[in-house]
């Protein structure tokens, strides 16, 4: 069960609500947690969607080294979900930046954050940017990513209306913390991007069962909205770089055909002319039924994945040959040298 975390400088729980006097879950080991490159403007209420998944003891900000970041210290439940917390929020990007996760030990002093992070890292114009590879898809470990763990992440990415967010993400945080609890994915609401927008991105990671349910949740809690709210029919938007479109659609078109076929579903794709240098990404649009545009989501990130580790495996081969070239090249220059005749 999720517990409220506290700031340990006042007596009172998130949002000013009560909650129970702490315990003591602590049975050796490291239970605190600081995350520093915190964006300044991020206050303790807004991490709750980011740290919901976990048993949260205390939240409270230390100094930092950085004056232009924060530091977070975060006290845990037991050892392994501060381990866990440690492995999933590492290197993740939130609020523009790229979160720095080290366990502390929990016998040292209380002040003074670890620095850590560039405050260059940058969002592109619809937020979400994490390191990427080379086609430009983010890299690195996803929920639950540990030692071992597969350090290829594609994650699903969607745009939804502006005016939908707020019943996304719910009161206090609690429809997304609902969402990444049942799917046991982890979704990002890149809220604050691109302030006045008609729209948001929407990053999701984990596996691709994962993400379908939770992009299927966030549906229908969109539909519900629509409903209340007489905003008509709502439609997907999946997010796709522009290098895997040409896969989406298939040769004239026989691949995206294929799919609507089998979803009932009417599926678009923005023009190419909508992307420039900063924002390589175009809009896959797809119209149906709740079951069946999740189920049109499923095919379209599956072929999204395996065309996107497929340029991955190429890009493999492909520096395996230049560096054998390489290598072979030197060695040929270097019995050159050693069979050029002396001059007399």
């Amino acid at each position: 069960m999720y517990t409220p975390f506290l700031v340990s400088t006042a007596q009172r729980g998130y949002n000013g609500i009560r909650v129970a006097p702490k315990k003591n879950y602590y049975s050796g080991g490291q239970t605190k947690v600081m995350i520093s490159n915190v964006a300044s403007h991020v206050g303790l209420n807004d991490l709750e969607p980011l740290l919901s998944q976990y048993h949260i003891q205390n939240c409270e900000k230390v100094s930092s080294r950085d004056p232009q970041t924060q530091t977070i210290l975060v006290t845990f439940e037991s050892n392994d979900q501060a381990q866990q917390a440690v492995n999933e929020l590492n290197g993740r990007e939130f609020e523009g930046l790229f979160l720095k996760a080290e366990l502390r030990n929990t016998g040292g002093s209380g002040g003074g954050g670890m620095g850590g992070g560039s405050g260059d890292d940058k969002r592109g114009p619809r937020g979400g940017g994490r390191p990427r590879g080379p086609a430009g898809f983010p890299l690195g470990g996803g929920a639950g990513a540990g030692a071992g763990a597969r350090q290829t992440d594609f994650p699903l990415r969607i745009l939804v209306q502006s005016d939908m967010v707020g019943a996304i993400i719910g009161r206090q945080g609690s429809t997304i913390r609902q969402i990444t609890q049942q799917s046991r994915a982890r979704v990002d609401v890149h809220r604050k991007d691109n302030v006045g927008s008609l729209e948001k991105a929407i990053t999701i990671y984990g596996n691709p069962e994962n993400c379908t349910n939770a992009c299927k949740r966030i549906l229908e809690v969109m539909k519900q909205e629509a409903t209340t709210n007489n905003k008509g029919e709502i439609t997907l938007k999946v997010l796709a770089h522009n290098n895997l479109i040409g896969r989406i659609i298939g040769k004239a078109g026989n691949t995206i055909k294929r799919i609507m076929q089998e979803t009932d579903t009417k599926i678009t794709v923005s023009s190419i002319n909508d992307i420039n240098s900063f924002n390589l990404e175009r809009i896959i649009t797809v119209k149906g039924s709740i079951d069946n545009m999740s189920k049109a989501e499923s095919m379209i990130s599956s072929k999204l994945r395996q065309s996107y580790e497929n340029d991955l495996q190429a890009m493999a081969v492909q520096g395996c040959n230049f560096l054998l070239a390489r290598s072979k090249v030197s060695l040929l220059t270097k019995n050159d040298k050693c069979c050029t005749p002396l001059e007399a």
